[in-house]
């Protein structure tokens, strides 16, 4: 029995893109850059070259979120990545000093009493 785990044409394709060669690489500017631990961003912009027409496209704006190997699919848009890194510095607040276990449980209380009900696990400074 012949088990096909990919349609014909996902394979063609996939051989196609062995067989291509780039003739111009896309031009990239990094415009700001985070990495901290297992977390990466960038932001900047990228021009692709059109091998049909032989020459670069316009210049887009690129912006990735990484944790670890995997890409983030957020929206990227001002209000999304504000309102995040808003609800992040206030994660970041509340946990200051504590020691998470392997299995973290997450509340939707507010930071105030989620800073309360931390305190507890916080290291003790001598």
């Amino acid at each position: 029995m012949v088990v096909k785990t990919r349609s014909e044409t996902a394979l063609k394709d996939k051989a196609g893109a062995q067989q291509t060669t780039k003739t111009h690489e896309d031009i990239r500017e990094s415009l700001l850059y985070f990495r901290f631990e297992n977390i990466s961003s960038g932001l900047g912009t990228k021009q692709v070259f059109d091998d049909e027409l032989e020459e670069y496209g316009p210049v887009e704006p690129q912006f990735y979120l990484k944790f670890g190997d995997k890409y983030a699919n957020i929206p990227k848009t001002s209000e999304a990545l504000i309102a995040l890194g808003k609800y992040l510095m206030q994660v970041g607040e509340a946990i200051d000093g504590v020691v998470f276990k392997t299995h973290v449980e997450h509340t939707s209380e507010d930071v105030r009493n989620a800073k309360d009900r931390l305190d507890p696990f916080r290291k003790k400074v001598s």
